[in-house]
């Protein structure tokens, strides 16, 4: 025989680019299983960061003052007529809340003679307040107080006063008033009583109070 073999027509060729190792696992598609899982991992998460964005709300509204002045603001921006929730637990209002209750005082000696004394009961912050006055003395013949000066904001001076003579008070304990008053004061703001006792010169020695209460309304 001579020259090259043909190949049989019956024979199949060799391949020339084999397969890789037999079980070679491939790239995996995401299953619906896996999928769920993430989500639920996810979906944790967000609620333990649900938790913890409303303790840091609750913190924040409950104790700091600022916050709640903004968000007391914006609802007053939103409409006068939204409501105001009451509390029903007895506890006070917090300082720079509507509803915070303010009541300085004094007490002091007088004589029997004319006598004027000045007393500052205190300071009053910032706010929309409703204001009352008072003083309590022993007997007493003739008495006069007002805020001296009127600071800026209030309406009235609150000014109290017993003028006559012979007056009951002259023999037994009494209360003076003057009438109420709105603070719209935008500044810390000395509370300053000027009391004039026994203005007829004819009473006697004698104590008493002088009161001032004011009610955060705004």
């Amino acid at each position: 025989m001579s020259g090259n073999p043909t190949m049989p027509t019956n024979v199949v060729p060799m391949p020339t680019n084999w397969p890789g190792p037999m079980f070679q696992p491939g790239a995996q598609s995401p299953s619906c299983f896996s999928q769920l899982a993430s989500l639920n991992a996810c979906y944790d998460s967000i609620q333990m960061m649900e938790q913890i964005l409303s303790k840091v709300m609750v913190d924040l509204i409950t104790n700091d003052p600022a916050v709640i002045a903004a968000i007391q603001a914006e609802l007053a921006k939103a409409g006068a007529g939204l409501p105001i929730t009451g509390i029903t637990n007895g506890v006070a209002a917090q300082p720079g809340i509507v509803g915070e209750y303010v009541q300085l005082g004094a007490s002091f000696n007088y004589t029997a003679a004319v006598q004027t004394q000045v007393f500052t009961l205190g300071v009053l912050q910032p706010g929309d307040w409703y204001c009352d006055s008072w003083v309590y003395t022993g007997p007493i013949d003739g008495i006069n107080y007002l805020l001296t000066p009127t600071p800026a904001g209030f309406s009235n001076s609150m000014q109290g006063a017993l003028w006559p003579v012979s007056t009951p008070m002259a023999t037994e304990n009494g209360i003076v008033m003057g009438p109420p008053a709105q603070a719209l004061i935008s500044v810390p703001t000395a509370i300053v009583f000027t009391v004039s006792t026994n203005v007829s010169a004819t009473g006697t020695a004698g104590s008493g109070t002088i009161s001032f209460s004011a009610l955060r309304v705004r």
